[in-house]
């Protein structure tokens, strides 16, 4: 009978419009997952950057430090040539008296 088509079209009706929401809302989370996962990504590449300066602030860091560690090896290598030279000239002086 026709009120038997109309609630069976009320029926499937129904259902599409159900699946129809379902979509949507399956949209809506894959989008909202989608925006999560460029926060994140945005966020990662911010902290590669940061561990890249800190990674070239120590590496400048090391540098200066090999570079204070020759000097001072140059400096004591210095002293000691001047003590071996004084230490020289006093003992010639020594025999020379």
């Amino acid at each position: 009978t026709a009120a038997e088509l109309r609630a069976a079209l009320e029926r499937v009706r129904g259902k599409e419009e159900a699946e129809r929401r379902a979509l949507a809302a399956r949209a809506e989370t894959a989008e909202a997952a989608a925006a999560a996962q460029q926060q994140v990504a945005r966020a990662l590449k911010l902290e590669m950057s940061a561990a890249k300066e800190r990674e070239q602030a120590a590496l400048h860091a090391l540098h200066d430090s090999r570079a204070d560690a020759a000097a001072g090896g140059n400096a004591i290598r210095s002293l000691e040539a001047r003590a071996l030279h004084a230490e020289g000239q006093a003992a010639s002086a020594a025999a020379a008296l």
